[in-house]
C-alpha cells in the first residue's frame, strides 16, 4: 500500500510540536513521563515478551524454539494470526529457520501459516510502497510471481488445520493482489467468518480489498465498514475498523478540509464508539494496543489532547502499529502527533476556567 506523509508530519529530529506561524517548538516528553523519541520501538506495538523470543529464536535459527512459542493451531484467533504474523516478517528478512522448520515438522499448519504470511510480505516488500503508477513493470512482475505462490501453502495449512482462520487471512492479501473477483472473496469471507466472526486482522485485511484502488469501490467499502459494526459486539475493537476507513478513505483534501474534517461530527462519533468499545474489551485482548494507537493519533487530530495523552502513556515506548507503520518515517511521526498532544492538552489545562 502506498505510504501517505501528508497525513502527518515527519522527519523532525526531536520531538516537536506546532506552533503558529509554520514553527515547531520542542516539547521535553521525558519531563512528562514519556520514552523518548531515541528509545521508541518501531518493531512492535507494544511490549511482547513472547514474540521478543520467537525473534531471538529465529535469529539463531533454532525454529524447535519458535514453533514452541508461537500460539497454537486452537488459540483464539486474533491471538494466533497476529503472533504468526509477526513471526513472518522475521521470515522476510532470513528465511533459513523457516526451511528448517518446514522440512522438519511437514505436517505443522503454523509453519505453512508462517511460509504462506511470509510470501505475501515478501511479495508486497519487492512492489515497494509506491502508488501503483510508480511502480516498476519488473517489480510488478516479481510481485505477483511471489504472491502467486503463498495460495499453494495457505492451502496446506487450511488442510492440516481445517478449523484454522489464519491461512484464510493470509488468503485475502491474496486475493487483493492477485485480483480476484468480488464473488471468489466473498467465498474466502464466509469461510473467515464460519470460523473467527469478530476477528480484528480480518477485518482490516478485508477492508484493504473493498477500497476503490483495489478491488472495491467507494460504495463497497462503506458498506462493509457499515455491516461490520452494525454486528460488532461492543468489546471485540471492530470499531477501529472504521478509523483505518477514515484514515485511508475521509480525510482527503487539502490541509484546511483535512483539519475541518477532523474537528467535525463524523470523527467525533467514530472516537466515542471507538473509546466506549475499548472501555469494553478484554485487557488481553490481542488488538486491544494497537487500538489505542487509532486512538491517540486521531484524538490529536480532532484536538481532543487530554485524552490523546493518556493513549500515547498506555501505548508508550513502541510504534509498531498503524497509523504510524504507513508513514516514511513511523517514528518521528508517532513523536510529533504525541508533542503536539502534549502541548495541546498543557495549553488547555493552563487556561482560566
Amino acid at each position: 500500500m502506498s505510504k501517505r506523509p501528508a497525513f502527518g508530519i515527519v522527519g523532525a529530529p526531536v520531538d516537536s510540536a506546532p506552533v503558529p506561524g509554520g514553527q515547531r517548538q520542542a516539547v521535553d516528553v521525558a519531563a512528562h513521563g514519556f520514552v523518548p523519541i531515541g528509545r521508541l520501538r518501531a518493531d512492535r506495538a507494544a511490549g511482547e515478551p513472547a514474540l521478543d523470543a520467537c525473534a531471538e529464536a529465529a535469529r539463531r535459527g533454532e525454529w524447535r524454539t519458535v514453533s514452541a512459542t508461537v500460539p497454537p493451531v486452537d488459540a483464539e484467533p486474533d491471538l494466533h494470526a497476529r503472533a504468526l504474523f509477526a513471526v513472518a516478517e522475521l521470515a522476510v528478512e532470513d528465511d533459513a529457520w523457516l526451511g528448517a522448520w518446514l522440512d522438519g515438522a511437514p505436517g505443522d499448519a503454523n509453519a505453512w501459516c508462517v511460509h504462506a504470511e511470509a510470501m505475501v510480505l515478501l511479495a508486497w516488500r519487492l512492489r515497494t510502497s509506491n502508488q501503483a503508477k510508480d511502480v516498476l513493470p519488473e517489480q510488478w512482475q516479481a510481485f505477483h510471481r511471489v504472491l502467486a505462490q503463498a495460495p499453494a501453502a495457505c492451502e496446506r495449512a487450511t488442510a492440516l488445520a481445517p478449523h484454522l482462520a489464519t491461512p484464510w487471512i493470509t488468503l485475502m492479501s491474496c486475493a487483493q493482489g492477485l485480483s480476484w473477483d468480488n464473488d471468489r472473496f466473498r467465498e474466502i469471507w464466509a469461510q473467515i467468518l464460519a470460523r473467527a466472526p469478530y476477528s480484528v486482522a480480518a477485518h482490516m485485511r478485508a477492508l484493504n480489498y473493498w477500497l476503490p484502488r483495489w478491488q472495491g469501490s467507494p460504495e463497497l467499502a462503506a458498506a462493509f465498514v457499515n455491516d461490520t459494526e452494525s454486528r460488532a459486539p461492543l468489546g471485540r475493537l471492530l470499531s477501529g475498523v472504521r478509523l483505518e476507513y477514515i484514515f485511508l478513505e475521509r480525510a482527503r483534501g487539502t490541509a484546511a478540509e483535512r483539519t475541518a474534517y477532523y474537528r467535525g461530527p463524523e470523527l467525533s462519533e467514530a472516537l466515542d464508539a471507538a473509546q466506549a468499545d475499548l472501555a469494553s474489551s478484554p485487557p488481553d485482548h490481542p488488538y486491544r494496543s494497537n487500538h489505542r494507537h487509532w486512538l491517540a493519533y486521531f484524538l490529536t487530530r480532532a484536538g481532543r489532547y487530554g485524552e490523546a495523552v493518556e493513549e500515547f502513556r498506555a501505548v508508550d515506548g513502541f510504534v509498531g502499529a498503524w497509523p504510524w507503520k504507513v508513514f516514511d518515517d513511523a517514528t518521528a511521526t508517532f513523536a510529533n502527533t504525541r508533542a503536539e498532544a502534549i502541548r495541546g492538552w498543557q495549553e488547555a489545562s493552563s487556561r482560566p476556567g
